[in-house]
């Protein structure tokens, strides 16, 4: 009876040994949210120089910031033109501002299954300290709410792939005058100052009236 009631207690004390150093092992859901919550990049958007979009259909879009006119970016391809500032905030602000997305592991030969052999559209970002990075987007998932990407992908036997949010594909699926600042609209041009007319002969020359000379009865 002793060597029972000896041998429960021993098993009471060595579950709750367990149950106390796995629970001090586990993250606590404030953990747990905390990593989510981190960004794909920890750069800003100031910190972006040149943004280079390769897309499937073979069109290469090239973008540099500039900090000393009125607009800030400037398309090099495939046109030499101020760039449409809300469709450059628009990719930039998906760069910097999303979470950490759920990822997985893949072989390299199984790319193909995600539309990262012949991807979308390939984004190479490099920043003012002339860091680089590099986005690749791939297909849709299933429920064509998310992408699937590679970031900073590395030539390893395994590959990690990130689901990012269908904005990216959105970002990128732009017709090339969307990607160009819109010429300014009437009411926005500088009005033409109307130059005075020259003065004419007459007002240059007034005739004057003269007096009559007085006759010789008058005198």
């Amino acid at each position: 009876m002793q060597k029972t009631t000896l041998v429960l207690v021993l098993i009471a004390f060595g579950l709750g040994g367990y149950v106390y150093f796995y629970e001090m092992g586990s993250p606590s859901p404030e953990e747990t949210v905390t990593a989510s919550q981190k960004s794909v990049f920890n750069f800003e958007e100031e910190d972006v120089q040149r943004l280079v979009i390769e897309k499937e259909s073979g069109q290469t879009l090239e973008f540099i910031r500039l900090e000393t006119t009125a607009s800030n970016w400037r398309m090099k391809q495939p046109e030499g033109t101020p760039a449409a500032e809300s469709s450059i905030v628009f990719l930039l602000d998906l760069l910097v501002k999303t979470r950490s997305p759920k990822t997985f592991n893949v072989e390299q030969n199984q790319l193909e299954s995600y539309g990262l052999n012949n991807p979308l559209a390939t984004i190479d970002i490099e920043l003012k300290d002339q860091t680089k990075h590099q986005v690749i987007l791939g297909n849709p998932t299933f429920d064509n709410e998310q992408i699937y990407a590679q970031i900073n992908p590395e030539k390893n036997d395994t590959t990690e792939i990130f689901i990012l949010p269908i904005n990216f594909r959105d970002a990128i699926e732009r017709s090339l005058s969307e990607w160009k600042q819109s010429p300014p609209t009437e009411e926005e041009e500088t009005p033409e100052t109307e130059l005075p007319s020259p003065p004419s002969e007459e007002e240059e020359n007034p005739e004057t009236d003269l007096l009559p000379l007085p006759s010789d009865e008058e005198e």
